[in-house]
């Protein structure tokens, strides 16, 4: 199923670059920073009470193993916040301008860090300290900031290097 939302989302990303569609770049925009948060928690990925359960720990496949012993299952996780920052760090090329790459501090701080919180303290995901959620958002502001470095970089260099040009 996340393949095929995938499939549909680049086949719209191509038509968008063709067209230059300006609702379509921004639906699409949308539904990849949605895709992002969503992939990477429960439903699409483990839960944490599913990886607590008695019977993953008895599994013998080493990929539900790797994630019992990594607690690769929140926001917090390895695999979380490395896809966090491909798509941190892929933003030069999708945003159309500099300006643009500021939205990626909004929900850094309006979705990762509300999330986090909500997650902690009201759904009880306590497998990760403040302390774990801070160097991440760090970790994740870093790579922000390389990736607002490249955007600049690109704009000086040429008008080139987004998704499509604006008109």
């Amino acid at each position: 199923m996340e393949y095929c939302g995938m499939a549909l989302l680049i086949w719209q990303a191509d038509r968008c670059r063709k067209l230059k569609d300006t609702v379509l770049y921004w639906g699409l925009l949308f539904a990849f920073n949605l895709y992002i948060p969503c992939s990477i928690l429960w439903p699409f990925q483990w839960s944490c009470r599913d990886l607590e359960a008695p019977e993953c720990q008895k599994v013998d496949r080493w990929y539900i193993k790797e994630a019992v012993l990594y607690a690769d299952c929140s926001l917090h996780g390895p695999t979380a916040t490395l896809m966090m920052m491909t798509w941190i760090l892929v933003q030069p090329w999708a945003m159309l301008r500099r300006e643009m790459i500021h939205l990626v501090w909004v929900w850094l701080f309006g979705v990762y860090l509300v999330w986090s919180f909500l997650a902690r303290y009201i759904v009880g995901i306590r497998l990760f300290t403040n302390r774990d959620v801070m160097g991440r958002l760090l970790v994740l502001s870093a790579a922000i900031v390389a990736s607002t470095v490249r955007k600049m970089a690109q704009e000086d260099r040429d008008a080139g290097g987004a998704l499509f040009q604006e008109v």
